[in-house]
């Protein structure tokens, strides 16, 4: 088995991990988003909770708030994909994947939905479709 076809084997774990770290940070370190709005005041949250001091460090504004949004987009593109060779429906859902963070991030811009508007989560998920690209074009389109 080549190493391209062993990645490509794993790429739904692969994918699965990276969704459950960014969760985790979600869950322990950025309790304020919206999802987390609809669960009240719960004890488990309440346990689990690490506060973590912003002083502007751009490593700890990296880590909480651009790291999870890179896992969770990627981890998206990843699975989505697997979908995309099934039809033209399998191909519809991947481009909305493409695009969804984007349209999610206009929509906050605009007050269409609760949430804060950030350039940087807009770089974050240009940089992270441009490495998932990158992937693509060198492991999977041989």
């Amino acid at each position: 088995m080549s190493k391209s076809s062993r990645l490509i084997r794993y790429e739904p774990i692969f994918a699965i991990i990276l969704f459950l770290i960014g969760c985790l940070i979600y869950l322990t370190c950025r309790q304020d988003i919206l999802l987390f709005t609809y669960l009240g005041d719960s004890v488990f949250l309440k346990k689990i909770n690490i506060s973590i001091f912003y002083d502007g460090n751009p490593l700890i504004y990296f880590f909480l708030f651009c790291f999870p949004d890179f896992l969770w987009y990627l981890a998206l593109l990843i699975i989505q994909f697997a979908f995309y060779k099934t039809g033209i429906v399998g191909k519809i859902i991947f481009y909305v994947a493409i695009i969804l963070p984007f349209i999610l991030e206009i929509m906050q811009l605009h007050d269409i939905i609760s949430g804060t508007y950030d350039i940087f989560d807009i770089i974050t998920y240009i940089v992270t479709f441009l490495l998932w690209l990158s992937y693509y074009f060198k492991f999977r389109n041989r």
